[in-house]
């Protein structure tokens, strides 16, 4: 399971990397627009999955000793809502964006192979204490991303903005 989730781990840096070059020639306002999606706009999906992706480190880190360089690595400038990480501009996500990738990479490099079969004990956002184990944590926070992803796709069809970022049997 270890080389199974480092390889979405390392699909999932990639391929927000080709998201973000896509975005990068889309006009920040139309990045900021209200195109009807639960989170709203593109830039309201990505603070989304970006404060899902903290949520879910400082999870790893609070349990497991060897994560010991998760909190120090996480952006000095905490998200703590979706508005946070949805307000910023696209440039400031950017850098926040490959910080939080490569600390999901280095996590899922770190835990050994027995310990993806332990379970993860949190608070979910709801305030329920939950009990899951880590390789299906892992597998339900990749595909987290992919979902979102898809939703950011359909928006950039909406505005006719060509893309085409997925792909993970093309991408190794």
């Amino acid at each position: 399971m270890k080389e199974q989730v480092q390889l979405l781990a390392e699909y999932n840096r990639r391929t927000n990397e080709e998201m973000e070059q896509v975005l990068r020639g889309v006009p920040a306002e139309a990045l900021a627009r209200d195109l009807g999606s639960y989170y709203h706009s593109i830039m309201g999906i990505l603070g989304h999955v970006a404060l899902s992706d903290v949520n879910w480190l400082r999870r790893f880190a609070a349990q497991f000793p060897a994560l010991g360089f998760i909190t120090p690595g996480l952006p000095e400038a905490e998200i703590r809502s979706m508005s946070d990480a949805g307000s910023v501009g696209l440039a400031a996500f950017t850098g926040l964006r490959a910080t939080l990738d490569r600390l999901l990479a280095k996590t899922y490099e770190t835990f050994r192979e027995e310990e993806l079969s332990a379970v993860l004990h949190f608070t979910d956002a709801k305030g329920v204490t939950q009990s899951k184990v880590i390789w299906l944590v892992a597998l339900h926070h990749f595909n987290h991303a992919t979902h979102h992803r898809g939703q950011v796709s359909v928006m950039l069809d909406q505005l006719k903005i060509d893309n085409d970022y997925s792909g993970l049997l093309w991408k190794f």
